[in-house]
């Protein structure tokens, strides 16, 4: 979403990269038609597919579906919209609705548990840490996206250091704007990269 139609990968590839991923989700959708699931009164599996599809329909079958149809692209197609404009970077925000997506973990977190495949501790540590990582990564792409919609002003923690990014590769923005999310979020702060705008400061709060 942050570095979508940046020089160093077009907005084809990332066409590619969520078509693919549109595909995986689209076809866990079909495999969430044949997962038994508890009966919440019996505590039982359900294994009769029958019922296993109505429970999925009258369940999170919406959801999935809000969350796996890549919205920005209908949207961006209907309105027309020319790339790397600050409109067609605001209408790239509705990839956030496939975060929801991520509601699976906790099941599948759950399930670790439930089958003691890991230790206690290792499993706690693993799910923690794997929070961390996933919001700082989020946040990073969001300071990212705040600077490029500033159009990288000096006052943007990006501006700031124009000689660090200037002919970085997206692998090497990618890392700085980890970097800073964690710096900013641990309090540990850093000499250049720092917030200092309204937008960065909305984020931290």
């Amino acid at each position: 979403m942050a570095f979508v139609g940046m020089d160093d990968l077009s907005v084809l590839s990332w066409d590619v990269m969520e078509f693919f991923l549109v595909g995986i989700f689209c076809g866990d959708i079909v495999i969430s038609f044949f997962l038994e699931y508890d009966d919440p009164d019996t505590g039982l599996p359900v294994s009769d597919l029958r019922l296993i599809m109505k429970h999925y329909l009258g369940g999170m079958f919406t959801l999935d579906v809000l969350f796996t149809l890549p919205w920005e692209k209908v949207v961006q197609g209907m309105l027309r919209v020319e790339p790397d404009t600050t409109t067609w970077l605001l209408i790239g925000l509705l990839r956030l609705l496939a975060l929801g997506r991520l509601y699976r973990i906790t099941s599948y977190v759950a399930g670790l548990e439930y089958r003691m495949v890991l230790p206690q501790t290792a499993l706690i540590l693993l799910r923690n840490n794997m929070y961390i990582l996933f919001s700082c990564h989020l946040a990073g792409m969001v300071f990212y996206l705040i600077a490029r919609l500033e159009h990288f002003r000096p006052e943007s923690w990006v501006g700031r250091n124009y000689e660090r990014f200037d002919g970085l590769s997206l692998t090497g923005r990618y890392i700085y704007s980890l970097y800073f999310s964690m710096a900013a979020f641990s309090g540990l702060g850093d000499n250049d990269f720092y917030v200092a705008s309204v937008p960065e400061a909305v984020v931290m709060l």
